[in-house]
């Protein structure tokens, strides 16, 4: 499955299509095949210049990009293109066709806590509210009644249960050492 996953992404990109370097670049990434993943990342979204493509495709550009840089350590790159990511999702136009729009909050927040940046926080408590509050997967529906009751998230991007978790754990901790004396 994976491997015509990866043929038909690179049919897609043979003709230039960003989404589908983005897609394809996606599949490296859980490879672990990192050099691979930024090349067409990079590719990809020279092509967002030269081309008209959704807002949606070069949030999810950036946002990969900073995801692959965050696995290689590159925390300071991956600010750069996780922060290019959430302005753009932060357009409400763009974000109303973001089903993911907190995984960039989310991965920010893990670079800025390797960091031990004080912001961390605060990220975090964006990443969690990005997930519970996502307009896309709040409308009424059964199982993400039962999912959010849950605590686990938007049950299509399973990465979201993850960092819901370390996201609670994080503000809950924040919140207890604020009550020490």
């Amino acid at each position: 499955q994976l491997k015509k996953s990866k043929q038909e992404y690179q049919l897609a990109v043979s003709a230039n299509i960003p989404r589908a370097y983005n897609n394809l670049a996606r599949l490296y990434i859980l490879e672990k095949d990192y050099p691979k993943a930024v090349n067409l990342l990079v590719e990809g979204l020279k092509l967002t210049t030269e081309q008209s493509v959704y807002r949606e495709d070069k949030y999810n550009l950036y946002k990969n990009l900073g995801w692959v840089r965050f696995k290689q350590n590159r925390d300071d790159e991956a600010k750069i293109a996780l922060k290019k990511a959430i302005n753009i999702a932060n357009n409400p136009d763009v974000a109303k066709y973001l089903p993911n729009r907190a995984y960039a909050s989310c991965i920010l927040a893990q670079v800025l806590e390797r960091q031990k940046k004080p912001e961390a926080l605060k990220q975090w408590e964006n990443c969690r509210n990005l997930i519970l509050e996502n307009p896309l997967i709040s409308k009424p529906n059964k199982l993400l009644d039962i999912t959010n009751d849950l605590g686990i998230g938007n049950p299509w991007i399973p990465e979201e249960d993850t960092w819901l978790h370390l996201a609670n754990q994080r503000i809950q901790k924040a919140q207890q050492q604020k009550q020490r004396p």
